[in-house]
């Protein structure tokens, strides 16, 4: 029962009669990706021990800290990217991973998969992504790409506030830092990396009446 969230006190008696995920399924709430981070859940690819927690940042929401000195140029969270179109179930996906959508039927493809094994409502699926689908432009020129258990990484200006950078490296996405990090900082990165947004992907924003996570940051 890691990967739910309770939706009565009923839950944690089956589980502790021994009453597995299926019998409880309509009781149970699949974690969304940001909620696995919120949770901190394990596994999520991070190669230094962090926390989410409140961002410093006024009005960011949550963020991501450091719990120990990194120097820089260590590359400190790797994640692996695969596609939705190898996916038949979210409840299958390891917690380290991307997922890449090549369009906007595999955005609905993870959507539904969401609503049904989820328990998860339409809104709330559609806002998760807005904020944390970004692109991965080298990745055969097109894709927007989610993590899984999401970074949960506010916006730095390079020279300014950002300390480490993602990059692709043989089909798995990692992250390296730029400066020396100490335990308690929050760790930023540079949206503007994540540009251009895929084409179907800002349409399927407009059509559902949400911002992508860049045009909420310029804007």
């Amino acid at each position: 029962l890691t990967q739910y969230k309770a939706a009565t006190p009923q839950i944690l008696n089956f589980a502790k009669r021994g009453i597995g995920t299926e019998s409880t399924h309509a009781l149970q709430t699949f974690r969304l990706p940001s909620q696995r981070a919120a949770d901190n859940v394990p596994g999520q690819g991070w190669k230094i021990p962090t926390v989410v927690k409140p961002s410093k940042i006024p009005g960011a929401g949550n963020g991501r800290f450091a719990c120990t000195d990194v120097e820089k140029g260590l590359q400190i969270v790797f994640k692996p990217i695969i596609p939705m179109a190898n996916i038949s179930s979210v409840l299958s996906v390891p917690n380290n991973v991307y997922i890449l959508f090549k369009d906007s039927g595999e955005v609905d493809k993870f959507i539904d998969l969401y609503q049904k094994e989820g328990n998860q409502h339409r809104k709330d699926i559609i806002e998760c992504l807005a904020h944390f689908i970004g692109p991965m432009g080298t990745v055969d020129g097109v894709g927007a790409t989610l993590s899984f258990s999401t970074l949960t990484v506010n916006h730095g200006d390079p020279g300014c506030g950002e300390n480490f950078r993602l990059f692709l490296d043989d089909g798995v996405v990692v992250g390296e830092t730029m400066k020396d990090i100490k335990k308690g900082d929050e760790l930023l990165n540079d949206y503007r990396n994540f540009e251009p947004i895929p084409e179907f992907w800002l349409n399927y924003c407009k059509k559902e009446g949400v911002k992508d996570v860049i045009t909420n940051m310029k804007e």
